[in-house]
């Protein structure tokens, strides 16, 4: 019999409404937004790349090379993925807005009257030994015990315990894909779309080494695999 949900979990979960309805346009993780920017800008078939959910074209091209398969068992772990981790960002979205950031400020330091520290770290290195310092900490250590009974009680730590996993399934999915050899140009621009999608630090190390080359690789494999 199923547990009732408690008080914590209806009110995060009225809370979470409002923040649902923002993150609806929030569009892919930043993983499957490079995955689908990159194969938009190949010449390639776009049907071929952009297809998921065991598109059609696999059915009758797997057989020939293992990595379209593979690629899209790829697709389908970054979008369980995609909806573990909006599900995350909408309890936490909740939880900040009920109790704010755990965190202190830390006032007429270093002339920053803004600064903020979330971590005992940050309080130590910027504040003096004394009591304003161990209060300012106490005063943390309370907030963050605060925001984990919460996070328990709503349900977001299973949540990010299981977004944690799921990003590890499309880790082991992504490390089966470069080890199977590829025999067809396709299955190279496959491997190498998952590598620029998981591994790219960000978008702004596209036009750095070596992200920069592999992205000018990828364009020209594509371009073969396209007329071959």
């Amino acid at each position: 019999m199923a547990r009732p949900p408690s008080p914590m979990m209806l009110e995060v979960g009225i809370a979470a409404a409002d923040a649902d309805s923002k993150l609806a346009v929030a569009g892919f993780s930043p993983t499957r937004r490079r995955l689908f920017t990159l194969m938009a800008a190949l010449p390639a078939a776009q049907p071929q790349y952009a297809a998921e959910d065991d598109p059609s074209w696999l059915r009758h091209r797997s057989g020939l090379d293992q990595t379209l398969r593979l690629f899209a068992e790829v697709q389908g772990r970054l979008a369980e993925h995609e909806r573990a981790l909006q599900a995350c960002d909408q309890l936490e979205a909740a939880l900040v807005a009920k109790f704010g950031y755990p965190r202190v400020r830390l006032t007429g330091i270093l002339g920053l009257p803004d600064r903020f520290a979330a971590d005992l770290e940050t309080i130590a290195r910027l504040v003096p030994p004394g009591r304003r310092r161990e209060r300012l900490q106490r005063v943390l250590r309370r907030r963050q015990a605060r925001w984990a009974d919460a996070a328990q009680a709503c349900g977001l730590t299973p949540a990010q315990e299981r977004e944690d996993a799921l990003f590890r399934a499309v880790r082991d999915a992504a490390d089966s894909l470069y080890a199977m050899p590829a025999t067809t140009l396709t299955g190279l621009v496959l491997k190498l779309v998952v590598l620029l999608s998981l591994e790219e630090p960000g978008e702004a190390a596209s036009a750095a080494s070596p992200w920069r080359e592999l992205r000018l690789i990828l364009l020209d494999l594509s371009a073969i695999a396209t007329v071959a």
